[in-house]
């Protein structure tokens, strides 16, 4: 099962409420804060391969890309057990 197959890729545009004259004048850099080599995974990886990379670096967020564009964020909540197993039966009849 690959990551684009189910629904654990949430496209950005959902999580992201759009930005605010307000907003915008509130906001804080978080440049120094931010990891600037993030962890990220091709579209057609697999969710076993994408759980092994949660687990062994211990990562909370992953990007998940096609060639340079980021089209969605996997979380650690996305793989746990429940989460994973109601999204397979959903989406792949497993």
């Amino acid at each position: 099962v690959n990551i684009k197959d189910n629904n654990f890729l949430k496209p950005l545009d959902e999580r992201v409420p759009p930005v605010t004259p307000a907003v915008e004048e509130a906001t804080i850099s978080l440049a120094p804060y931010m990891n600037c080599s993030p962890y990220t995974v091709a579209d057609t990886f697999s969710l076993s391969e994408a759980y092994v990379l949660f687990r062994t670096m211990g990562l909370r967020h992953m990007l998940v890309v096609n060639g340079h564009d980021v089209i969605g964020i996997i979380t650690r909540k996305d793989l746990l057990g429940q989460n994973m197993q109601e999204s397979l039966e959903m989406n792949c009849g497993l």
